[in-house]
């Protein structure tokens, strides 16, 4: 089907897992480069910065459109889309923040 809320999970996932990988591999290799082996609390403090960073670039919006621009959103686009595309987002930003760590550490 096109545009259920299915799809808009699984774009939501897959646009989450991309974005949050590009900035969680940099993050991880920043970490590794700038901090000394003994201080293990400060790549923890770098991915959890990742990790919010690519939580509000994807979030912002879909969270706008659920809460002050009702009035304002596509009559095509229900309520159940935006809260599968939330989901999808958040999920995705979870898998990607392993995949860049993964990434990040195989590459260096």
């Amino acid at each position: 089907m096109l545009n259920s809320p299915s799809d808009y999970l699984l774009r939501g996932a897959l646009l989450g897992l991309l974005l949050e990988a590009v900035i969680a591999a940099p993050a991880t290799l920043a970490a590794r480069s700038i901090t000394s082996h003994v201080t293990r609390l400060s790549l923890a403090t770098w991915l959890i910065a990742a990790l919010r960073l690519g939580l509000i670039v994807l979030l912002a919006h879909p969270v706008a459109q659920l809460t002050f621009r009702k009035a304002k959103r596509s009559p095509f686009l229900l309520e159940e889309d935006v809260r599968a595309m939330i989901v999808g987002r958040t999920l995705g930003t979870l898998l990607g923040l392993g995949f860049g760590v993964t990434a990040a550490i195989t590459l260096a």
